[in-house]
């Protein structure tokens, strides 16, 4: 009898282990198994992620981003364009040639001072007092009169310098080495000057007063 009950106990026992091991698969390893195989399948795919064009640039080329280029080529700007050489497409203008300014040659005769004499230059004295065979010569509201002269080579000239107006006037030949004539007459005045010229030409006078000249206070002397 206890021989049974042993045997029957011993039966219920290995019962109760199966349905426990049963019961352990169903509940308990059967998930453990799906969880391991999830794991398995993460680790040994590969998902493939999208970036955006920024990230893209940045992932690819030669260590350089593509952000940082587009950078320089902004802060750069565009590459200057030569401007000499065959493909340049300005053109210089072509020289302009300067004429020079030729001064107008001198009328005057070149003379030396010892073409020149000057004789006497007189203090102001009146109309009566002229000497005989001077060459009047008379300056007043803008003008010589008579306005041209002629003498000989040589002699002596006696020139009355006249005063026809209330003015001041000066007279003096535009030569520089004939400077040293400068005969002033005030208002109504006569003064005598007496020189000799040895040397042929044109010798042109003028009154000294500032703006008289420019009036038409202008001469020329003749000598032959």
């Amino acid at each position: 009898m206890e021989d049974a009950i042993r045997l029957i106990v011993t039966v219920l026992f290995i019962g109760l282990v199966i349905v426990a091991i049963v019961f352990l698969g169903i509940f308990f390893l059967a998930p453990l198994g799906k969880l391991n195989g999830v794991f398995s399948k993460k680790s040994t795919s590969t998902e493939v992620v999208t970036l955006p064009p920024l990230f893209q640039n940045i992932s690819s080329g030669n260590g350089k981003s593509g952000a940082g280029n587009n950078t320089e080529n902004q802060a750069s700007g565009p590459a200057p364009q030569s401007t000499s050489g065959e493909n340049s497409s300005a053109v210089a203008p072509p020289p302009q040639e300067i004429n020079a300014i030729t001064p107008p040659e001198s009328t005057e005769p070149v003379i030396s001072p010892s073409d020149f004499r000057l004789i006497n230059q007189s203090s102001q004295i009146t109309k009566s007092d002229i000497p005989s065979g001077a060459i009047d010569l008379t300056v007043g509201n803008g003008a010589f009169s008579p306005s041209t002269l002629t003498v000989q080579a040589g002699s002596i000239v006696r020139l009355a310098f006249i005063s026809g107006d209330d003015g001041t006037h000066v007279f003096k030949f535009d030569n520089p080495v004939l400077s040293s004539v400068s005969l002033g007459v005030g208002p109504g005045g006569v003064r005598i000057l007496t020189f000799v010229i040895n040397k042929t030409g044109v010798y042109g006078f003028h009154c000294d007063v500032p703006g008289h000249a420019a009036m038409g206070e202008v001469g020329k002397l003749v000598v032959n």
